[in-house]
């Protein structure tokens, strides 16, 4: 008998929580949207793996507090603060300190250049040639030879850049990464 109240408490306890629910739901997501309107639009980019992180977490904290009657909206709110102003400080000093800015951000790495694979650089950053291939696929290009580099990108994305890509810097900036 027991196990059958137990279920009922499953798909529904009462109203309260029902309301509770909706309610810090509100709040919690307006005062979100707030507080990255303010912190402007860096705070939810994906520039690379730190601010992947962020993104990930303001999303954890707002679940968090919607779905828990232990968490209070005060404290939900400071989590909010807490990763955005540390996001910000860590940001604003990447920008002051190219030292800092190495240390907590990756470069970007030359996966293929001119015909060749850079088997080292996809070693290092494990990612396959296929992967390579498939991107190349993905950005329209169905032969290798239509592509003068790839590039992993801070943000884990692929860049496939073409053979008739005008831009005068692109050989300079290849031969500075390939090194």
């Amino acid at each position: 008998m027991d196990i059958i109240l137990e279920f009922d408490k499953i798909i529904f306890n009462d109203f309260e929580v029902i309301i509770r629910t909706v309610l810090v739901g509100i709040m919690a997501y307006l005062s979100l949207v707030l507080i990255l309107r303010v912190s402007g639009k860096r705070t939810l980019t994906k520039m690379n793996a730190f601010d992947f992180i962020v993104t990930i977490a303001l999303g954890s904290i707002l679940a968090s507090i919607i779905t828990s009657k232990d968490i209070t909206i005060a404290q939900g709110l400071t989590a909010f603060l807490v990763l955005v102003i540390m996001q910000y400080i860590f940001t604003k000093l990447s920008v002051k300190s190219q030292a800092f800015s190495s240390l907590i951000k990756s470069q970007p790495a030359l996966l293929y250049y001119n015909g060749e694979f850079l088997t080292q650089n996809m070693k290092k950053e494990r990612v396959l040639e296929i992967e390579i291939r498939q991107a190349a696929r993905s950005s329209g290009k169905d032969d290798m030879s239509e592509v003068m580099a790839v590039v992993l990108e801070t943000d884990g994305s692929i860049s496939v850049i073409s053979n008739q890509s005008d831009e005068p810097s692109l050989d300079r900036l290849f031969r500075e990464v390939k090194k």
